[in-house]
């Protein structure tokens, strides 16, 4: 059995070295074009996760909800995302220590 990505392959191959449309390489690999065009999520969470990370570690005084805030005009993620993996990763927001010598 052929994997999906080995598919993905000689289709790839076939359309390049021997210059056949699309349809005709899938329908040679006995694969659907939808197959062959999809793009997983896996990769899009990645950049959106490694983002994420970046600002937290940029704005340590922001929780999750500005931080989401922040990646919602450029990345398609939900808040619940954000807090779930903001709280996979151990990262807190970092809280004002006061002033102490007020109580003394």
């Amino acid at each position: 059995m052929v994997s999906l990505a080995e598919r993905r392959r000689c289709v790839t191959y076939l359309r390049n070295e021997y210059g056949i449309s699309q349809r005709c390489a899938c329908q040679a690999m006995q694969m659907n074009r939808s197959s062959y065009r999809y793009v997983g999520q896996q990769e899009l969470m990645d950049a959106a996760y490694r983002e994420m990370l970046r600002l937290s570690t940029r704005y340590p005084y922001f929780g999750y909800r500005k931080i989401y805030d922040l990646m919602r005009g450029t990345w398609s993620i939900s808040r619940e995302r954000v807090r779930l993996i903001r709280r996979r990763e151990g990262l807190q927001v970092v809280k004002n220590a006061g002033n102490a010598s007020c109580w003394a």
